[in-house]
């Protein structure tokens, strides 16, 4: 199981985007992020503070865990996703950072999975959930919140 931390930079009622070209989100708008590397030593936070400063050339000056979503398909987990955003950082996004309202984000243009969490976490709240996809990974069967975070 790969384990993967997603970051969003958030400003006052507006989060940055990017349009992902490569991998499995291709095509769509995301955060900044990526699986977990030997050298960040198990450290989820290391993870997402090395994957956000690589991806977007900002370093970020806080970070803050908003949910841990498990991705499943045909029933065995293959990712547990670590969400976070980032309130405050160092330096410029990178030239590929798109702002949208916090209220009115570009639901249709993003990944169908995260979709179903995106709502959630823009609303404030922080929890664990499950995600499953159908085989293929493309289509969502179920989604569901496990609890609190």
């Amino acid at each position: 199981m790969e384990i993967c931390a997603l970051v969003f930079p958030v400003r006052g009622e507006s989060i940055f985007l990017v349009l992902r070209t490569s991998g499995r989100g291709a095509g769509f708008y995301g955060g900044y992020g990526g699986r977990m590397e030997p050298e960040d030593g198990g450290n989820i936070v290391k993870t997402a503070t090395r994957r956000f400063y690589e991806e977007s050339g900002a370093r970020p000056m806080s970070i803050e865990k908003v949910a841990v979503v498990r991705l499943f398909e045909a029933g065995r987990v293959f990712c547990e996703r670590h969400i976070f955003f980032s309130r405050s950082w160092r330096g410029e996004l990178s030239g590929e950072a798109i702002k949208f309202s916090l209220p009115r984000p570009p639901y249709e243009k993003m990944m169908p999975g995260d979709r179903e969490w995106f709502s959630l976490i823009v609303s404030g709240q922080k929890f664990r959930a499950s995600l499953h996809y159908v085989q293929g990974k493309k289509d969502v069967e179920r989604f569901s919140v496990d609890g609190p975070l």
